[in-house]
């Protein structure tokens, strides 16, 4: 009787943590096919970025460029844009509203007030 009442609960045990694992990995599957697209798209988008805020492509004598020159060259919204901006490690200018430069080439300033 021992084995029996051992098993009789041992295998709707089994049942459900390898029916639950099957169900969690079937729903990561989904998000992540389901996302991939969004994802090409965003990183077609930093690459864009990245190369727009590269000190060579930039118009002479300028240090930063502007959030609306920047959405309209990637077609996203200004809300986008920013939150692209920030994953490729780009920053606002503290002195200039509504400019950006990666923090690799304008890295933030040792003392406040100066960009």
């Amino acid at each position: 009787m021992g084995d029996a009442f051992n098993l009789a609960w041992i295998i709707p045990l089994v049942s459900s943590v390898i029916g639950g694992s099957i169900a969690i990995g079937g729903q990561f599957a989904v998000i992540h096919f389901k996302d991939a697209p969004k994802r090409k798209l965003d990183n077609k988008r930093k690459e864009i970025l990245r190369f727009m805020l590269n000190p060579e492509h930039m118009p002479k004598g300028t240090d930063w460029r502007d959030i609306n020159t920047l959405q309209r060259i990637v077609g996203a919204s200004e809300e986008e844009t920013k939150r692209l901006l920030i994953e490729i490690g780009a920053r606002g200018s503290t002195l200039k509203s509504d400019v950006w430069a990666l923090i690799e080439h304008k890295p933030f300033p040792k003392t406040a007030g100066g960009d």
